[in-house]
């Protein structure tokens, strides 16, 4: 399933109890985001809302999708170190039983759902943002008090590295999402 959003906000790093929001790092416009990785729920697990409607709470400022609302944490969960997604029950939802679109289903045979000429649009859909993670990590995590610096910049920068690609998060947003290969 392809989800078009258009925003994702600022970061959220979680050092234990104490949280502090990044001025830009994950921060950007224009995102087709492809959810086919992730855990199976078993139902008797999820909420449900008018009778038979599953609730996916999504993440406050990320892409991020779960079964329930809280606080969760991408990162290190025995470190308690890493970039927090919050979720809640809000008044805004979307009824994907309602608001959806079949752009496309080869298996079904040529010709069979009429391909929309906006999948056709093959320019960027947002600007490419540059944010030097690592930096802006550091200068959160000098914030600290200085018995917790070093323990916890080894431990952000190495997640920082593996979500990040080496500190530096380039985001160069994508043209449509049938040119990404990766899925």
């Amino acid at each position: 399933m392809w989800v078009f959003c258009p925003f994702n906000g600022a970061d959220c790093l979680k050092i234990g109890l104490m949280n502090y929001q990044l001025s830009t790092v994950g921060q950007h416009v224009c995102d087709w985001e492809h959810h086919s990785a992730g855990v199976w729920v078993d139902p008797t697990d999820l909420e449900f809302i008018e009778g038979n409607k599953p609730i996916v709470y999504a993440s406050r400022n990320g892409h991020a999708n779960y079964p329930h609302a809280g606080d969760l944490l991408q990162g290190s969960a025995n470190l308690r170190i890493g970039i927090r997604n919050t979720t809640a029950f809000s008044k805004y939802s979307l009824d994907s039983s309602k608001n959806y679109e079949i752009i496309a289903a080869e298996y079904l045979g040529d010709w069979v759902i009429n391909e929309p000429r906006w999948l056709q649009y093959m320019r960027k859909w947002g600007p490419t943002t540059v944010h030097d993670s690592r930096a802006e990590t550091n200068r959160t995590l000098n914030r600290l008090p200085k018995t917790l610096q070093y323990g916890c910049k080894v431990s952000c920068i190495s997640c920082i590295n593996e979500r990040f690609y080496g500190g530096l998060l380039v985001k160069a947003h994508i043209i449509t999402h049938k040119q990404i290969n990766r899925y």
